[in-house]
Formats: structure tokens, sequence, C-alpha cells
């Protein structure tokens, strides 16, 4: 947006243009940085005071020239600036070098020219004492004026260094420069800035420091708000001679920009400083930039980025790190929430001797080839955790994980090197040294390890955990691989040899069923057992697992199934277990990192996930999940549909069970916690097994199935009308079940117009559709009990009444003091969820 003339002659920073909540949390939260010593206040020659009338002079008689409130300075020297007008300006002579200008006090406003203009090919030193304001306030609509004269005098910042002209800014104050019109400060073709010293405040309607030949800054504290980009070198593309690059050795750097953080079209360099960089108002606002059609990354290079050190903290829309072509960390601390990939690089990645914790990103580290040297790191990502992927024609696509320790946390593969672009071959991942634990998604789409080409282990440790859906394991080398073994979130995992010894044991953050190790003491032909939480789980014998998909047998090959899937499975289209469980409750575990931080619903659609905003819709939910094959709503009542059929009945006499388990499931243990529920929800006809033998208690309900079990309680009344929304086809097995809920204000749907569902369902989700059906059937659901759950900050704002009457109801009781709202919930949560309900009316 455009900012309007200033009539005072004031520094006025609610004329910042960027949101009032940005602006105000970042000026309040300022401390001033100890920069590098800044050199001693020169003695001027000559003091110039500015005043409302003109410009008045003491000391030496030449150097300059004052026509009213104009001041051209002509000549080397040190010049003392003070005084306030509200339409001044400095303009320092073309061709003039070895000039300082000493600002202390000085309020200056232009609404004609750059308040401060350094011509073409002159050398300035600006140094601040106490405070100084220079403030652009000229017409943006002059720029693009049909008047030439108009135009061409249109400067556009509020300090302007021209072609071939350096500027040097140092000092012990602070410098407040307000780009109103367009730019803070802008250098043009070949011209350099730096900052040395002080601290410089900038506001801007564009870019806040940007110049086409380089920007380097080497100390003092650095503030910038802008409308654009923060710190940019970007040339004209016709300009061959500008460098377009941006050197940083220390300092503090604080960017809150609406586009990129620090932006090169050549190189950005980095080997000292501290960063807190913030783009497009943070990772949450992702969908947002998305439909904007902009960038906003952190740090970007069109074609290099080199970090060799410095403190980063980094909350971006876009990606944090940037490069269109290689990119390499050597050192530095870094923070990251992302919006898209923590670090990118459309060609090499490498990082060695940098620590990097990121706490939420779509793909953690991207890159043609990604080299993993040393330093360690933690990535929580909803996507892959490492890829190794590019558009590029490159002769190698890879992951190499050669020394460091690294922690991943991914919602998609864990590493995956995928070489398929037509550009490109390979897709290997080499495991040569270091420590990796590799977190790969509970689902059973994704796995811990995914490469097109091969994995090789040479030496280090890896841990690689998983679902075996899509399991791969190393090609060659020596591995162990336990398949098969539910492990629960918070589940201590522990690989031992024959006698005993601990090789690797970490704390499970999700739900897996395969687990892979790879460690220099594994012995090929040796037995090796998997303990979860202290008791022995599986055993395997270590030796080249040919890279296959773990689980699969000949059969399910042939047949094309899901690993681990039987015939029966496969007719009712049911997923294999997907989540092992909390045995407390019937809670779901702890949520992942980057949800417990966010607060955000996983898998909610883009637009109110990266707004974090509530949807406008009270069962709003899920988007991204594994779809599951409806089950046949045909079946008569008591069939294997999945679902069961209408009624709520009282809790019959004991149902006919096998020994050892629950109404006749093999699959549900007579100890289990939701043994209970699954029983009285056979009994009642709420929820039959997946197979006349197995319920599938651990597997993710999805949101169709829901209102299919709360419409087979109403006994499937008649619905009229067409598809309520646009992903249910009116010939769906639960379309009738879905019409029927929307007509009854139990659900809504996403604000795409769709509903989703084969979205598993979440249980802030469950709590509002059950909610909603209690309304429906007339019920009182004003009470609600008090949300003292540790989590209660993730509570999503559209679900929070729902959840205090579920709380209020003990339809959710929490877990650890956890009330985990946007974890999924199982068959086995909603069974017991639906028995709590019924069984109170």
């Amino acid at each position: 947006m455009l900012i309007p003339k200033k009539k005072s002659n004031k520094t006025n920073w609610k004329k910042a243009p960027v949101a009032a909540a940005l602006s105000l949390a970042l000026l309040t939260s300022l401390v001033p940085f100890s920069a590098s010593a800044a050199s001693a206040t020169p003695s001027a020659d000559t003091t110039l005071t500015f005043s409302e009338s003109g410009v008045s002079a003491s000391g030496a008689e030449s150097g300059y020239k004052i026509e009213g409130t104009a001041l051209t300075i002509n000549a080397a020297g040190t010049y003392k600036i003070t005084g306030s007008c509200s339409e001044g300006s400095i303009t320092v002579k073309k061709g003039t070098t070895g000039v300082t200008l000493l600002l202390d006090g000085l309020d200056l406003t232009s609404t004609t020219t750059a308040p401060l203009s350094c011509n073409k090919t002159t050398e300035v030193t600006v140094y601040v004492a106490n405070t100084a304001s220079l403030t652009d306030d000229e017409d943006p609509a002059n720029e693009e004026s049909a008047d030439a004269e108009v135009a061409d005098a249109f400067e556009g910042a509020a300090i302007k260094v021209k072609s071939g002209a350096s500027l040097d800014i140092t000092g012990s104050g602070t410098l407040y420069v307000n780009g109103n019109a367009k730019n803070g400060v802008k250098g043009a073709s070949e011209a350099a800035v730096t900052v040395d010293g002080g601290t410089v405040k900038i506001t801007a309607a564009n870019n806040g420091l940007a110049s086409d030949g380089s920007v380097t800054v080497n100390g003092g504290t650095l503030d910038i708000t802008s409308q654009n980009d923060g710190i940019k070198a970007e040339p004209d593309e016709d300009d061959t001679a500008s460098a377009g690059t941006i050197a940083i050795t220390g300092g503090k750097v604080t960017l809150n920009a609406t586009g990129d953080g620090i932006q090169a079209t050549n190189k950005v360099s980095i080997s000292g400083g501290t960063f807190d960089i913030t783009t497009f108002g943070g990772y949450t606002k992702a969908k947002a930039l998305e439909q904007a059609d902009e960038s906003a990354k952190g740090i970007k290079s069109d074609n290099k980025v080199s970090i060799s050190g410095g403190s980063f903290t980094l909350n971006t829309a876009n990606d944090a790190v940037h490069s269109n072509g290689d990119l390499s960390i050597t050192g530095g601390n870094f923070a990251i929430r992302s919006g898209d990939d923590a670090i990118h690089a459309d060609n090499d990645v490498s990082v060695a001797g940098a620590e990097v914790n990121v706490a939420s990103c779509n793909e953690g580290i991207e890159g043609a080839r990604v080299f993993l040297e040393s330093g360690s790191g933690t990535i929580v990502a909803s996507d892959d955790g490492v890829n190794a992927a590019t558009d590029l024609a490159v002769s190698e696509v890879a992951i190499y994980l050669n020394g460091g320790t690294w922690k991943v946390n991914a919602g998609g593969d864990g590493l995956d090197a995928g070489g398929d672009s037509s550009n490109n071959r390979g897709g290997d991942i080499h495991i040569n040294g270091g420590e990796t634990l590799v977190f790969g998604s509970a689902n059973a789409g994704n796995s811990a390890l995914d490469f097109d080409g091969s994995c090789t282990y040479q030496a280090g440790t890896l841990l690689a955990v998983g679902m075996n859906g899509m399991a791969q394991s190393p090609t060659s080398g020596v591995s162990v691989v336990f398949n098969g073994t539910n492990i629960s979130n918070g589940s201590a995992i522990a690989v031992k040899d024959s006698a005993g010894n601990t090789l690797y044991s970490a704390t499970a953050v999700k739900n897996a069923n395969h687990v892979i190790y790879c460690g220099e003491g594994l012995t090929s032909g040796s037995s090796y057992t998997l303990y979860v939480n202290n008791k022995a789980a599986g055993t395997a014998t270590a030796g080249v697992t040919a890279g296959q998909m773990g689980g699969m047998n000949g059969q399910n090959q042939q047949n094309g199934q899901m690993p681990g899937m039987n015939n029966q499975n496969q007719q009712n289209g049911q997923m294999p277990g997907m989540n092992s469980q909390n045995q407390q409750n019937g809670q779901m575990p702890g949520m992942n990192n980057q949800n417990q931080q966010s607060g955000q619903m996983p898998g909610m659609d883009n637009q109110n996930q990266q707004n974090s905003e509530p949807p406008a819709l009270p069962d709003q939910g899920q988007q991204a999940g594994q779809a599951q094959t409806p089950p046949d709503t045909q079946a008569a009542p008591g069939s294997a549909d999945g679902i069961g059929s209408a009624g709520k009945e009282t809790v019959p006499e004991a149902v006919q069970e096998t020994a050892g388990t629950v109404a006749g499931f093999s699959d549900v243990a007579a100890n289990a916690w939701y043994a209970p529920a699954v029983s009285w929800a056979k009994a009642n006809s709420v929820m039959n097994g997946v197979s006349n033998t197995r319920f599938a208690p651990l597997t993710n309900l999805n949101r169709g199935m829901m209102v299919q079990i709360l419409y087979n309680l109403e006994g499937r009344p008649t619905v009229e009308g067409e598809a309520a929304f646009s992903d249910v086809n009116a010939d769906a097995w639960y379309a009738d079940a879905v019409e029927w809920a929307k007509e009854n204000g139990i659900v809504s749907g996403y604000d795409n117009g769709s509903f989703g569902p084969a979205d598993p369902i979440t249980r802030a989700q469950t709590a509002v559709i059950l909610r909603n059906y209690a309304q429906f059937k007339g019920e009182e659901t004003d009470s609600a009990a008090p949300l003292n759950f540790a989590d209660a900050a993730s509570v999503p704002a559209w679900a929070g009444s729902a959840l205090s009457w579920a709380v209020e109801q003990n339809i959710l009781q929490g877990d650890n003091n956890g009330l985990n709202p946007n974890t999924t919930a199982n068959r086995a949560q909603i069974a017991t969820m639906m028995m709590r309900y019924l069984d109170a009316q």
C-alpha cells in the first residue's frame, strides 16, 4: 500500500507501511545491540542547521551551497548537520569524495526528492550521533507520471545512492529512515552501501535497504520493516556491471519483510551476526502467500548462499534459506519455522559444523544432492524430512550422511532420494558416517527411507522408524530390519544384541511398525532383538536386505496388496493397522512437535492452517490424509462393513468371545484398554469389525465413517437432494449419511466446498460433530468444563466450546495432562467416545 504525504516534520511511525500489529511488536521489542565499537565521533569543520525557513552555517564558509532548505555538499570534509525541516534535502555533488556527514539531532523530511542523495561516484560516510531522522514523503504516483520531468525527479528513497557511489553508515546513535514513498535506502548500478555501526531503523513501502551493486553489514544494529524485501541486491537485467551481492560479517539484523528477508541476485555471504527474520507474517501464512503468488523467503540468492557463522531465528512463509544454485552452511545456529522448505537449493546443499533446529516446515532440507557432513540438527517436517530432488539437469540426485548428529521427524518420508526427473538420474542414499535418527510418517503411504536408486551403508549409525506400507531398507552393507512390531508414540525403543548389550536406543515420536538399524557393531548373520518399553518385541537377523518393501510376502506382491493386508482386508478396503496406541483412557498420544508448537490441526486445509484463523465451518478439519476404501453399505447388520448398523441398545450379557480376546476379534485382547468399548460397540451394533475376526482398533477412522455411524444410529432415514459437497459423489457409500448430516447441521465441510470424507478425523473434529449431533437430538449442550490441560493453547478456536462440553460429559478425558485435540482418532478411540456419550444419555 502507499503512504499519504506527511504533514508534520516529526517522525511518524504510524505511517510505517506494515500491519500495525507487526510493526508495534517489532518496535516495542527492540533492544539496543552492542555493536563493534564505532569510530570516535569526528570533529566537524562546519555546522549546518536546518529550520523551516532555511539552513544556517557556522565554521568554514566553503564546501557547501545553500538554496533555501536545499543543502549541497561539494567538497571533502566533515559536516555536522542538525535541526529540523519538513521540506529539506541534502545532496552530495557528483564525484565528490572524502565526505563525512555527522548527523546529530537532525529531523529532515522531503516531499519532492530524497532527503539525502549521494550523487554518482561520490564517497560518503554518515556518522550518527544521538538521533537523526530522514523521511521521504514524495508522492508515489509521481514515479509513473505522464510528465517526464516529474517522473525523472522522483527518487523514491529516503537515502539515494546513485550509480558508482558508496555510502558507509556508522556512529553511536540511532538513524530513523522512513521510505514512505518507496524505498528506505536505495543504491543504483554499481553502488555500494555499508553499515558499520550505530542503530539504523528503516521502514519502507517497498524495499528496506537495497543496492544494485552491493550491500555490506559489518556491525551495528539494523532493524527493517518493509512491504517488499528487507535487504536486497538485485541489478536490472541489463545491468551486467553490478555485483548484486550481500555480505554480512556481524551486527544485529532484525527484518520484518512482506517479501524476502535477504535477497541477492549473485551471492549472499554471511560469516557472523545475529539475525531475526520474519517474512509475510511468518510460517503460518504460507497459504495466503501462495494465493498472493509472491516470494517471502528468509535468506535467498539466485546463484549461491554461503553461511559460515551467525545466530539465526527464521520465521518465514516461504523457504527459510534458499538458493537457486548451491547452498553451503559451515557454521552458525539456526532456529527455523518455515511455511515451505527450511533449507533448499536447486543444486547442492552442504551442512557442516552448524546447529540446525527446524520446529516447523513442509520439507526440511532439499537439494539435488544433500551433504550432511558434521554439526547437529533436529527437523520436524509436515512432508519429507530430507529430500534429494531437483528439476535441474544434474548428474546425480542423492543424500550423503557423512557426519554429525541428526534427528528427523517427518510427516512424509524421512529420507527421500527421488531422481525421477527426466533431467537427472539416481535417487540414492549413502550412509557414510555420523548418527542419524529418522522417523517417517505414521501412515502407510510413506516410509522412513525412500529411494529410487540404491541405499548404501558404509559407516556411522542410522535408526529409521516408520510404517511398513512402503518401507525400504539398505541395498548394501549390513543392517537389521524389524517389521510388524507396533510402536506407540512415546515408547522407548532399543536394539540389543544376543548378549543383551544395547546398540542403540531412542524414544518414539509417533506410532510405527517398522524399524531399520545400521551400525558399525552389527554382524551379518547374527540375531538382534528390538525392545519396546523394555520388553522384547521382535527378533531379526542382520544382513543385506536388498531394499525390499517391508512386510510384503509373495502372495501380497502378486495380489498387489499393501503389506500386512489379508484377503479379507483387501475385499473390505481396509488399510493395515496404522497406529499403535497409548494404553490409557483411550487417548491419543501427544501430537508431533510441529503441531504441538504451532497449535494447528495436522492436515488442516492450507488457508486455515497458514493463517491460524478459526475456520468458518463448525467441523473444519483435515484435508490431507490417507484415503480408506469405504465399506460396503449394503452389508447386513453385524457384517464386516467396518461401521455397523443402526440402533442404540443397553449392553447385553457378556458377548461370546474367543479365549483371551473380546467379541470374537482376534486383534482385541481382553486386557486391552479399549476392550470394553469394542465389546459394547459390537453388542449395540454401533461399530462392527473390518472382518468377522478383526476389529482393527488402531486404524484411523475417517470423516465419512464418522457421519455414517451417526446416520446408522438414526436408522438411515431417507434423504433428498443432490450431493452436499463437491467431493461427495451421489453414489458414494457415505453420500446419504453426509447429506443427512449437512441438512441437520451436524457437519458443514471445508471452506472450499468439499467435505473430505476420506480424511482421518481428529479428536477436536469428533467433539464438534458429536456436540452438533447432541444439539440435533435436542440435548442440553451448554454445560462446559474448563480445559485445564497442558496443551490448552493448541485447542482450535472453533472447537473450544465443543471440547469443553466433551470433557464435561466425560467423553474426552486427556492423557498425561494433554487433551491432544489435533491428533487423529482411531477406531478404538471412537468406540470409546461413542460408548461414553451414548451410555450417558
